[in-house]
């Protein structure tokens, strides 16, 4: 019986740190209470247009109106890339993975498709100018 919890407990163990490499690994950070993606620095292009396919690239913008304007909305049926809306209240922390990823997706549009995808925007996501 004691071999049997102890192999169990070393299965669990090794599953957890298998679990958690893989998770590192990925060019992506899926945040579950907000249904966003947030990229990593070694996100490629490739990797980027396969998840703006399947609809999971979003600009986040934090703000006290959650109203999606109908500028995103063509934005997004231009682009592929949605927008986010999450509170206007942010933590340090959030501050910087939200900036990252939003330059991520800036640095993508500017190699595809010059600065013009940039006037369709009214209101510019943190850290983009």
């Amino acid at each position: 019986m004691k071999k049997i919890i102890l192999s169990l407990m070393l299965f669990c163990v090794t599953s957890i740190v298998f679990a958690c490499e893989i998770e590192t690994k990925t060019p992506f950070e899926y945040i579950v209470q907000d249904n966003i993606y947030y990229l990593t620095d070694d996100v490629t292009d490739q990797q980027i247009e396969q998840q703006i396919s399947e609809g999971k690239i979003s600009f986040i913008i934090h703000s006290m109106d959650n109203a999606i304007l109908e500028e995103y909305v063509k934005f997004e049926k231009k682009y592929g890339i949605s927008v986010v809306i999450q509170n206007c209240v942010i933590d340090p922390i959030s501050y910087k993975k939200t900036t990252k990823h939003n330059k991520i997706i800036y640095n993508y549009l500017n190699k595809k498709y010059g600065k013009t995808w940039l006037s369709k925007l009214v209101i510019k996501p943190f850290g983009i100018k």
